[in-house]
């Protein structure tokens, strides 16, 4: 165990160094080692969504709900919320910016005027279409895709059990 023991300052290595160093205290546990890919996955995905934000001028969170609406005719903003594991509130925003950027638009559900359906501009399905993802379509072969999909819905379901959500 390296219980008592201080883990390497090793954020100032080069990258090839703290995957090593990662693989060195992985090896003790299999938790560290979840552990340690789940940072790695999170930094990958911040330094994407960076990228993304000044390369396109569209968050992670704006994608995410662009390519939930892509090839729908239309959802309702909960309905986008909880396809993409964003709170309400934070889709209430994202549809803000998406409407300003004109990449979707709002239109008043026939069935319940009380309610709104989102749909995508023209521009949003280009936008959606267009960006790039974090992991490129090629990475993976199909059998693969599906065990990766598989495993992340596990963990996902047992971090929410274990943390409340």
């Amino acid at each position: 165990s390296h219980q008592g023991r201080a883990l390497p300052a090793d954020s100032h290595q080069p990258l090839s160094r703290r995957t090593h160093l990662v693989g060195e205290l992985a090896s003790e546990s299999s938790e560290l080692r979840i552990l340690c890919s789940l940072r790695r996955i999170a930094h990958s995905l911040e330094k994407y969504s960076k990228n993304l934000d000044s390369d396109h001028n569209i968050t992670a969170p704006q994608l995410l709900c662009l390519l939930a609406l892509r090839g729908r005719g239309g959802a309702t903003p909960s309905q986008v919320a909880d396809e993409v594991y964003l709170s309400r509130s934070t889709v209430a925003g994202v549809i803000n910016r998406l409407e300003e950027k004109e990449l979707l638009e709002r239109q008043q559900d026939s069935n319940d005027r009380r309610r709104f359906l989102l749909t995508l501009t023209d521009q949003g399905r280009e936008v959606a279409a267009e960006l790039p993802l974090p992991l490129p379509e090629n990475a993976l072969d199909e059998g693969q895709r599906k065990s990766v999909l598989r495993s992340l819905k596990t963990l996902a379901e047992c971090l929410s059990v274990t943390n409340g959500g």
